[in-house]
């Protein structure tokens, strides 16, 4: 049952992603800019008033500091399931995409 418990929080993890990318680029078209910071922010201006969490540790996802650079943004999750890797796997969410 664990596994099946790790791979549905995967999926939120990754649909978190694909929701905080869509917010960050709704911010950007009234904005012409990404939201910036040295750390995850807790919130997208109006398009997510509340910026989810982990859904196992409730620590907030990874984020790339981009303070120095408003036309991109990165934020990350670590995947509980890795399938054949025998590394970490990570979802990521960019201005290029998911």
């Amino acid at each position: 049952m664990g596994g099946a418990r790790s791979k549905a929080r995967d999926a939120v993890r990754t649909a978190d992603m694909r929701q905080i990318a869509s917010a960050m680029e709704m911010y950007y078209g009234d904005s012409d800019k990404y939201l910036q910071g040295i750390g995850m922010p807790t919130a997208i201006s109006t398009y997510m008033l509340a910026v989810p969490k982990d859904p196992k540790s409730k620590a907030a996802y990874g984020w790339v500091d981009n303070s120095a650079d408003d036309q991109k943004f990165c934020v990350y999750s670590t995947l509980e399931n890795k399938g054949t890797c025998t590394t970490t796997r990570y979802f990521t969410s960019s201005h290029k995409g998911t």
